[in-house]
């Protein structure tokens, strides 16, 4: 069977399991949807890491969400395509606003107490 991939720009990433040991290496192809891997010996599953090494030394690490394992036709190979979730150090950080003075901000959920103003007209 011929691999789809041949004739595309592939690149190594790592496998690892979900108590972080270390399952494959194998060859793929990233694309705008996810990850498609011919390497169909080793079973790939949901929960499972992908550690992608760029050329500047980053190490970016994926999750994987779905694994779809398609069976080849004709000259087409078996093959993986897997959607994964980008882990990134950020990914838990809650976002808000911070203000360093004391006055009141109307809007970004804000509250206060309206029985601490006084009425003008005692």
């Amino acid at each position: 069977m011929r691999d789809i991939l041949k004739n595309f720009p592939t690149e190594s990433v790592e496998i690892y399991d979900e108590n972080g040991y270390k399952v494959k290496e194998v060859k793929g192809l990233f694309g705008k949807t996810g990850l498609t891997i011919t390497d169909t010996a080793t079973p790939l599953v949901e929960g499972q890491l992908i550690i992608r090494k760029l050329p500047n030394g980053c190490i970016e690490k994926y999750k994987i969400i779905e694994s779809k394992y398609i069976k080849g036709h004709g000259d087409i190979c078996d093959f993986y395509k897997l959607s994964l979730a980008k882990n990134t150090v950020n990914g838990n950080i809650q976002k808000g606003n911070i203000y360093n003075d004391y006055s009141i901000h109307i809007g970004d959920n804000n509250n206060f107490d309206r029985s601490i103003i006084g009425n003008n007209n005692e």
